[in-house]
């Protein structure tokens, strides 16, 4: 878009996807962490500006498929 945009200074995003029949698509967002370094209260602080703009969801972690974890070992009571 940015090309484009250059390209025809004088027309905005949208007269640009209308002259090409462009349509919006609703995109997937990324995952953002953020680690604050800094004071308590600085930290404290920038959370609460953070949670204005956005949503703070828990880590999107799914089911464990790459191995096997209910698998029990079996050990050795006795040496000697």
């Amino acid at each position: 878009m940015s090309d484009y945009r250059l390209e025809y200074p004088n027309k905005n995003r949208d007269e640009i996807c209308e002259m090409f029949k462009w349509t919006k698509i609703q995109g997937t967002y990324k995952h953002r962490y953020f680690y604050f370094i800094g004071t308590k209260k600085e930290k404290k602080l920038w959370l609460q500006d953070l949670e204005q703009k956005y949503k703070i969801t828990e880590y999107p972690k799914g089911d464990n498929v790459r191995y096997d974890a209910s698998y029990k070992t079996s050990t050795q009571n006795l040496l000697f």
